[in-house]
């Protein structure tokens, strides 16, 4: 597996966030940038502290990508980072941007490029000086990203999908893809099977986004892995909902291709840049004093490992009536917040060996 530091076998990353960013500028979300390194060194510092051992940074090309800090960061806090190519669904970049032009062979060379040769200082349009880090190596890129709207996508998200298809035959590196509310799944695994790349390469993210456990063992029993990182929202649903899609999803014979992360992505849900006081705002006001909203889920990257493998767990605050259910050697623990007599989930682990039996629920 390609990090910001070096190369190192998959199995080895550990505690993985499959989803997240240190770094992140997009006009969907003023005010909400991410480009502060010091900030992000910070975030990554308390995700270091609290056990884990690597996360998946997912911004994709010309979107705030800074990889020199990722660099910096990861050596700093010894959290091994794995950056991103690609490009985002079409909303992410304003009208008239150059990555909007390229076509669908010139993006593929460049997401290509990132991968084997290294990541520009900047992404701009043109050729760019790449990146190396303190051992002096390049910086390259280890996971292709595209994304696509809501039940569809727009030319030049084609375009994307078709080159990340492309610099995938060439570099092998894994596909994620944005699902907008979790919509389109099956169809956007049909595009990329058409364009060579077989399910088992492809992560859906936020496919919990549309919490329906018969679609997601589906997906999954088509091959591709899905990606859980929506906790910690709660508008439409409360935690427990996605809890138990989860385990259903696993009961139905999804639990080697589920994928937890976090997903953050915005400079008021850090910890360094927002402040104890502004987190009711965002975490459905179910928490009080210093218990920190920010979930923070994690998996051991099956996406990548030559045996598929998956355990996570979350640096949980103050939790109280906490629960624990276990499926097939799986322990997931969701606590419920007393004072607001609702789920919130604040930690979630998932261990082995098993310390209960198979299905045993324990409340």
């Amino acid at each position: 597996m390609t990090t910001v530091l070096s190369t190192i076998d998959a199995r080895s990353l550990g505690r993985t966030n499959y989803h997240e960013h240190l770094f992140q500028v997009t006009p969907l979300l003023p005010g909400d940038e991410l480009d502060d390194e010091d900030a992000s060194r910070q975030e990554a510092a308390l995700l270091r502290e609290s056990g884990f051992d690597a996360m998946i940074d997912a911004t994709p090309t010309a979107l705030g990508r800074n990889p020199a800090a990722l660099a910096r960061i990861s050596r700093a806090t010894g959290i091994h980072v794995v950056a991103t190519t690609g490009g985002h669904r079409e909303a992410h970049y304003a009208p008239g941007h150059w990555l909007l032009e390229l076509s669908s062979g010139e993006l593929g060379n460049r997401f290509t490029d990132d991968v084997q040769v290294g990541m520009p200082v900047r992404d701009a349009a043109g050729s760019a000086e790449v990146v190396a880090n303190e051992a002096g190596l390049p910086v390259r890129a280890g996971v292709l990203k595209a994304g696509i709207g809501y039940w569809g996508w727009t030319a030049f998200e084609r375009r994307v999908l078709a080159a990340v298809a492309a610099a995938h035959a060439r570099t092998g590196a894994p596909v994620m893809v944005h699902l907008e509310h979790g919509s389109a799944a099956f169809e956007l695994l049909e595009v990329l099977a058409s364009d060579g790349v077989r399910p088992e390469a492809v992560l859906l993210a936020h496919v919990d986004r549309n919490p329906d456990p018969g679609l997601h063992a589906e997906l999954a029993a088509a091959g591709a892995y899905l990606g859980y990182d929506g906790f910690a929202r709660t508008r439409d649903w409360p935690d427990s909902m996605l809890i138990d899609c989860l385990v259903r999803s696993a009961e139905l014979g999804a639990n080697d291709r589920l994928m937890i992360g976090g997903d953050v992505a915005r400079r008021t849900r850090y910890v360094p840049t927002a402040g104890a006081r502004d987190w009711p705002t965002w975490a459905g006001g179910c928490c009080r004093g210093s218990c920190r909203p920010a979930t923070r889920i994690w998996s051991k990257p099956s996406w990548f490992a030559t045996r598929p493998a998956i355990s996570a767990l979350s640096p949980g605050r103050r939790t109280a009536h906490c629960q624990k259910r276990e499926i097939e050697g799986w322990e997931i623990r969701g606590a419920r917040h007393g004072d607001h007599r609702q789920q919130g989930l604040r930690r979630v682990a998932m261990q082995g060996p098993p310390s209960l039996r198979p299905g045993q629920v324990v409340r």
